[in-house]
């Protein structure tokens, strides 16, 4: 039998559900430079690098999306960009250059948008003579998706530094079902993103088990695993990502937070 599976990821690596497997581990051989794209509203267009870093050549397909289906395909495709080329051949050892064009005219002016690159590495049907004639039964073909953050910034946001968004976030610990949350408040027009989130009270740590984002002039909640009661005290604890895609540490003492 020949199976042919249309895996998803974040990143570089990717689990698939198998009918026959408990999973397989794929590697992604189309990488996309740079782990989100930010759109400045003053341009007409974005480039992002993608590079085949396999040993043989790949089929590449591009296509934006604004976030609502993470399974979103080309056909469904959403967001106010075009890009070219959206469908191209990539040699191994070779890269192409993306190009993002903004067809943004009615998007908000004073806050960010948030939207979604995405990149599908398809593989080519593996040849007589090589996998299918190895195990002539039994094969399976990856197509491998990246998906970035893709971040509309228009002009005229100089009331607060992006650099300096997370210094403005208002944090408090709020009721949360039956357990107790860490709740951002972000009075800012940028998102920012975080990579970890958490607070340490009482000598323990009550971490948020998931990464996460506040929208701008937007709150978002994060529940605190094992926390049962509300620390009169403590330091939130989180790890945000900066527009070149680093992570940056901050702590922040609650009474302080929740002025």
């Amino acid at each position: 039998c020949t199976m042919k599976i249309k895996s998803h990821l974040v990143g570089a690596c990717v689990l698939a559900p198998l009918a026959l497997f408990a999973s397989v581990a794929a590697q992604a051989e189309v990488i996309v430079h740079g782990t989100r794209v930010l759109f400045p509203g003053k341009e007409r267009e974005v480039t992002v690098r993608v590079q085949n870093t396999g040993k043989r050549a790949a089929l590449v397909q591009a296509w934006t999306d604004d976030g609502s289906n993470e399974r979103s395909t080309p056909e469904a495709a959403n967001a106010p960009f075009v890009l070219r080329p959206p469908m191209f051949r990539l040699d191994q050892g070779k890269s192409q250059v993306l190009r993002i064009l903004s067809t943004a005219a009615d998007l908000p002016k004073d806050r960010e948008s948030l939207y979604w690159l995405n990149v599908l590495d398809i593989p080519p049907t593996p040849s007589a003579k090589s996998e299918a004639e190895a195990a002539p039964n039994n094969y399976m073909q990856l197509s491998v998706r990246t998906r970035l953050k893709l971040i509309y910034r228009p002009e005229g946001l100089n009331a607060v530094d992006a650099a300096e968004a997370h210094e403005h976030l208002q944090w408090s610990v709020i009721a949360h079902g039956s357990g107790w949350a860490l709740q951002a408040n972000n009075p800012t027009p940028y998102y920012v993103n975080f990579s970890s989130v958490g607070l340490s009270a009482n000598g323990q740590n009550y971490p948020y088990s998931d990464i996460g984002l506040v929208a701008p002039a937007s709150v978002a909640v994060f529940p605190l695993k094992g926390l049962n009661h509300k620390p009169a005290a403590g330091d939130v604890q989180f790890q945000y990502v900066n527009d070149q895609g680093a992570v940056r540490a901050q702590s922040v003492p609650l009474a302080q937070a929740a002025r």
